[in-house]
């Protein structure tokens, strides 16, 4: 187990050998491959952007000309400026290092919207004390982000005895009711409810990944 202050040196953690896994919101982009190696996916989010509600703004198309503040360097911010380019929003970006802070600038006034996958979204909505002043976008951006575990480049027989026990669960039937345990229930240690249930769209979607006899991808 590592500390959350320890996440931007994940790398390094890995490289030297002193951790086996990070098990953080961590998705499956290519990046990554350039200093870590990860497993297959095990849930999955869209990155959403949450606004004041007394804004009423519901759609991106709303925030044209506006500025909006995002994760440097983060999957977020690879499917804001994609959607800021195609779409031809116009949009300034501030770029911040933590998703903390991001937020911070859009409750504080400093930006019209935060961007951010839905999981850690919710999860700061629900940490203040004031969280019925802010909304989530009904449509995500950009593509899903699959989450994985990252794991040591240099250890394969590891890394498939990892993918081989995550397939396992995701066959298990009870892959659904552990997926509620940490998603669309209580959790005690953060008094949160994330409310993202387990849903037949995530089953789809997930399904891709699921053939044990090809864990290695």
């Amino acid at each position: 187990y590592i500390d959350n202050k320890y996440l931007p040196d994940r790398d390094a953690l890995l490289r030297e050998k002193k951790v086996d896994m990070i098990c953080s919101v961590n998705a499956n982009v290519i990046e990554w491959k350039t200093i870590a190696d990860y497993s297959i996916p095990y849930t999955y989010s869209y990155t959403r952007f949450a606004t004041l509600k007394n804004k009423n703004i519901s759609s991106i198309d709303q925030l044209a000309g506006h500025t909006v503040s995002v994760t440097s360097g983060s999957v977020d911010a690879l499917a804001l400026n994609q959607a800021n380019r195609e779409l031809g929003l116009n949009l300034f970006v501030i770029t911040t290092p933590t998703m903390e802070k991001a937020f911070e600038l859009m409750r504080n006034g400093k930006t019209s919207a935060a961007f951010i996958n839905d999981i850690s979204l919710k999860e700061i909505i629900e940490a203040q004390s004031d969280k019925t002043s802010f909304s989530i976008s009904d449509k995500g951006v950009g593509k899903p982000q699959f989450f994985v575990i990252l794991l040591p480049h240099d250890d394969q027989e590891f890394k498939s005895l990892v993918n081989q026990s995550l397939c396992k669960i995701r066959k298990s039937p009870d892959f659904g009711k552990i997926h509620d345990i940490w998603f669309n229930k209580p959790i005690p240690y953060l008094k949160l409810n994330l409310q993202s249930p387990y849903s037949q769209e995530m089953d789809k979607a997930l399904t891709q990944f699921d053939d044990c006899s090809s864990a290695e991808r």
